[in-house]
């Protein structure tokens, strides 16, 4: 049995429930852009894998990024977005957050090359 047979049937966009079927739709939107090749899924928050996701806010629905152990996540609340930046999912991390006024905006964070903290003095 394939893994595609051990997940069973997948669903397309219009199939999906509500948020999700939104916030696939508007990331559909951003096909696109270089981020997206990074998105892995839509969560809840709470993201048993990744030991420093802390201070998200769960449960709520939240776009997740990843990059081999790097995960970066985006969402949004009151029609304000927000990114918390790539992070290593194991061991001592920043719970920094970035606010940004759209999706396409988080995206670009994602995209953009970290500020090394000496350049912020």
């Amino acid at each position: 049995m394939s893994d595609s047979e051990d997940r069973g049937p997948f669903l397309t966009i219009d199939q999906l429930p509500q948020p999700w079927r939104g916030m696939m739709q508007a990331l559909s939107v951003h096909d696109d852009h270089p981020a997206r090749s990074w998105f892995e899924r839509i969560g809840n928050g709470l993201f048993e894998d990744d030991h420093a996701a802390r201070e998200l806010p769960g449960p709520h629905p939240i776009y997740r990024f990843r990059r081999g152990e790097l995960a970066a996540y985006v969402w949004e609340i009151g029609g304000k977005w927000f990114v918390r930046p790539w992070q290593r999912m194991r061991g001592r991390v920043s719970q920094a957050v970035v606010l940004v006024s759209s999706l396409g905006a988080a995206l670009d964070e994602l995209v953009r090359p970290p500020h090394p903290w000496w350049q912020f003095w």
